[in-house]
């Protein structure tokens, strides 16, 4: 065999561009109808090799990924399946040949370097294509069951099981995998070419009822962030999804308590919030569903991890002063969830009480903002804090004062709120934290 290295494309056909270097390039794309027989071969290549089936077979299944549109599911199927045991093969390999790493040789290496990204490159690619298929043909049948057309589910015929894929992959880069690569410095392409499955499955609203899956997705992307530096992408990538796609405001705060929890990334937490907020401050990047969507998931992380924001509270009050106002409910939902978390026992030392007497201020003040979304979702948490019995007995009247005023106010929405407050107050007039 030749002496080649791959690299992965950015673009699938810029494997078609014939190399003056030793870059591989596909030479021959097969013809629709010369597949079937030809993943025949490889199949038994497959039984044969192992992993290293890939190096003569590999233009097979590119060729499935360059016609993959016109594409029986079928046929698509069946490359799926002998990727992923190609896939479980490699992962068998790496294990025999990390055991004795010391005896690596140039020949080898270079050899199962370029099997790594060949493999990882198709096996990846081929599941998205599935992907895309079946959610393409679910929306086709969504149709179609509307004419009252009797069609069988295309994701029960072509079941790929994504926490299998998930667990091979994770295997695979948990192992000592560096020491293919020159300075064992693995090049970003390859590590984004794992993670970009990830935010792939992300973005299916089936994700949010796969729990199992969720956590594999989340476990693939915390190693490659504590082992491959993906950290920054993850951050900057999750951010561009959570403004795109409403179902992950409810589950990504969970991935992100994850990662806390499991990866020990408290740091994460501050970097995301930043990215989460300091975008919306720019009024050359207005985007409504995008500060809801933040604005959603910060809240929700103040919700799920309140002892990790409470000292990010600082920062977030920035924040208060900045159009829309969904960030600037976002920050005041964290802070009643700081103060309901943190701050109402009767053992509070000065400085905590002084920082709670702080906060309490902050939202007294926006009971006057300019919103009037802002000022009903005041006195709508102004009501939770006093049924949580959270009020220090010295505001109640003051806070109550302000609820009643605002019984006229200009807004219907604020003025229905300040009424709920008013006859909470009423009901919930027990001794509360001092």
């Amino acid at each position: 065999m030749a002496h080649f290295t791959f690299l992965i494309p950015r673009q699938t056909d810029d494997l078609l561009k014939s190399s003056i270097n030793d870059d591989y390039y596909v030479k021959n794309v097969s013809v629709q109808k010369d597949i079937p027989n030809e993943l025949k071969g490889c199949r038994l290549s497959l039984r044969e090799e192992g992993a290293e089936f890939i190096l003569d077979s590999f233009d097979t299944y590119f060729s499935v990924l360059h016609h993959g549109d016109s594409l029986s599911m079928a046929l698509i199927y069946q490359a799926f399946e002998d990727l992923h045991k190609g896939a479980i093969e490699l992962n068998k390999a790496l294990g025999f040949l990390l055991d004795d790493k010391d005896n690596l040789n140039d020949e080898t290496t270079a050899k199962y370097k370029n099997i790594l990204k060949m493999l990882i490159y198709l096996y990846t690619q081929i599941v998205l294509l599935l992907e895309k298929r079946v959610l393409a043909k679910k929306e086709q049948q969504i149709s179609l069951k509307g004419k009252k057309k009797s069609v069988k589910d295309a994701d029960e015929e072509f079941y790929v099981d994504k926490k299998s894929v998930l667990l091979i992959l994770n295997n695979i880069i948990q192992r000592e995998i560096s020491l293919f690569w020159d300075d064992q410095a693995i090049e970003e392409t390859f590590i984004n070419t794992i993670s970009g499955i990830c935010y792939e499955f992300l973005q299916n609203p089936s994700v949010k009822k796969e729990k199992e899956e969720f956590n594999e997705i989340f476990n693939v992307l915390g190693y490659l962030m504590k082992a491959y530096n993906h950290g920054t992408t993850f951050i900057v990538r999750i951010t561009q999804l959570i403004k795109l796609h409403e179902h992950l405001i409810h589950c990504v705060p969970n991935g992100i308590k994850y990662l806390v929890q499991n990866f020990n990334y408290k740091r994460l937490l501050h970097e995301f919030i930043e990215e989460l907020t300091e975008w919306q401050t720019d009024e050359r990047h207005q985007d409504a569903q995008g500060s809801r969507h933040c604005a959603t998931v910060l809240s929700s992380l103040a919700a799920l991890l309140p002892d990790l924001m409470m000292p990010e509270v600082v920062s977030l009050n920035n924040y208060l002063y900045y159009e829309p106002a969904s960030l600037r409910i976002s920050v005041i939902m964290v802070m009643v969830e700081v103060i309901l978390s943190n701050l109402t026992n009767d053992e509070l030392d000065d400085e905590q009480r002084k920082f709670r007497d702080e906060l309490f201020g902050i939202l007294m003040e926006h009971s006057e903002d300019v919103s009037a979304m802002v000022r009903a979702k005041v006195f709508n948490q102004w009501a939770r804090l006093q049924k949580e019995m959270a009020i220090p007995l010295k505001f109640q009247l003051q806070v109550l004062e302000i609820c009643v005023e605002h019984l006229r106010d200009k807004g219907p929405l604020a003025r229905k709120f300040a009424a709920h407050c008013v006859t909470t107050f009423l009901s919930c007039n027990g001794f509360s934290s001092n």
